[in-house]
This record gives C-alpha cells, sequence and structure tokens, in this order.
C-alpha cells in the first residue's frame, strides 16, 4: 500500500493520528473553505456547489492558504438542483473555473445523484451504481479534475460489486483524463474493519476517502482499518 494516499475531514484525521501516529498518513485534509487550515497534511476546501465556490472567491471569505478545492455535489439542499440535475455539465464547468483560479481540484459526485428529480439523465429501474456507470458520471468528473473520488463506500459488503464498480468508474475517469488520479470512497458506516479493508484492497486507486460520520464517529474502528490496510497489528 505504499504511495497510497488518504482524504478525510480535518477533525477525524487528527483523532485517528492521536490513537495511531503512523496511521492515515500521507494525507488531504479536509476543513471548511473560511477557517484558517489546520494540520496534519494538504488542506482541502470543501465546497457542495460552485454557486459557492463562486462566492468564496467574489468575497474573499476562501482563506488564501487552500490551494486544493473540493467538489462534492450530492443530491441533498446544499448542492442548487440545477448541479443535481446535470452533473455532467457541473462538473467541468467547476473544475473549469477552479483551474482558472489556480487551484486543483477533487470532484467526488455521489452515486445518489440518480435521485435527483428531472435529471437531465434520469435513473430507470436500477441500481444507482447502474445509473452512475451508464451515464459517465466519472468521465465528466475527470474531465477538469486532478483527482475524482469514487462514492463507492455504500458497496463495502459486497465485495465483488465494490471492486466492479471502481474498477469500471476509474477505467471511463483514465479514459477521459489519463492524468487523472482516482480514489475509492471507504466508510465505517458500511461494514466492519475487516470488510472495510477487504473491498480497499479489492481496487487498485492512487486513494482512499476515508469517511468516520458522526455524529459519535467511531475513530477505533477507522483505526483498526487502517491497521489491516498496513499490516499493523
Amino acid at each position: 500500500m505504499t504511495a497510497v494516499r488518504w482524504l478525510g475531514n480535518s477533525d477525524i484525521i487528527r483523532q485517528i493520528l492521536t490513537a495511531d501516529p503512523n496511521a492515515c498518513k500521507p494525507a488531504y485534509s479536509l476543513g471548511p473553505p473560511a477557517q484558517i487550515p489546520a494540520p496534519p497534511g494538504t488542506p482541502v476546501a470543501r465546497y457542495r456547489s460552485l454557486a459557492a465556490f463562486q462566492d468564496g472567491l467574489t468575497a474573499a471569505t476562501l482563506d488564501p492558504r487552500y490551494h486544493w478545492i473540493l467538489y462534492d455535489p450530492e443530491n441533498w439542499a446544499d448542492t442548487p438542483v440545477e448541479e443535481q440535475q446535470d452533473p455532467w455539465t457541473w462538473l467541468p464547468r467547476f473544475g473549469q473555473y477552479a483551474h482558472a483560479h489556480g487551484y486543483r481540484v477533487i470532484a467526488a459526485p455521489a452515486r445518489d445523484l440518480g435521485n435527483a428529480a428531472f435529471s437531465v439523465h434520469p435513473k430507470g429501474p436500477e441500481p444507482l451504481e447502474a445509473w452512475y456507470i451508464r451515464w459517465g458520471v466519472a468521465r465528466a468528473a475527470a474531465s477538469h479534475s486532478d483527482i475524482v473520488s469514487i462514492q463507492s463506500q455504500a458497496l463495502t459488503e459486497d465485495v465483488k460489486a465494490y471492486e466492479t464498480f471502481v474498477a469500471v468508474t476509474k477505467d471511463q475517469a483514465q479514459r477521459e483524463n489519463p492524468y487523472v488520479k482516482v480514489f475509492a470512497g471507504i466508510s465505517t458506516r458500511y461494514g466492519t474493519a475487516a470488510q472495510m479493508a477487504a473491498a480497499a484492497r479489492s481496487v487498485h486507486v492512487d486513494g482512499y476517502w476515508l469517511n468516520v460520520p458522526g455524529p459519535a464517529p467511531d475513530i477505533a474502528k477507522a483505526v483498526e482499518f487502517l491497521r489491516l490496510m498496513t499490516g499493523g497489528t
């Protein structure tokens, strides 16, 4: 697992490193755009819409110490309806805008964009991952990004499904942009630490977005997973 990078919320990464100083390195550390980036790792400002990112630049609320931006459009209130309905337009547009302003980009479109009402490409009676592959969401994400993070974490407990989804979307992304790096999603919300490790090990990627959701983040499971990934005990 040499050279694998980790992406995660900055406060979670700090808690993990407090529990195990050898875990989760190197890392991209997600933080609020207006907040001074806190160590460790490469700071990344997280946005859920292009409009919010544009506002951050216009109002100078994006801390100048950020040089990486994460675009995380999902089927939720934080992403405008038009961005949910047409990620094929908005993902490249976000990347182009960020690059034009000197930022590097991580695109992480969620599978649940397939649930957006009145989507440009509506989902039929198919799993979300099938819709995501059929309409090339990863291709759109890769076109003007430096890293694409495939939100595969919900498939963790089915290793074959996880492996297939990540492999196909990685291929789509890198056919679109041979220089893009690909991360896979993994989360303490799905499966045991051993199941997480089995899913993560089944794919060949450049890194992982390790999500440890609250309100009571399971740091112990995250540390156990990371130790399994590195062969520790």
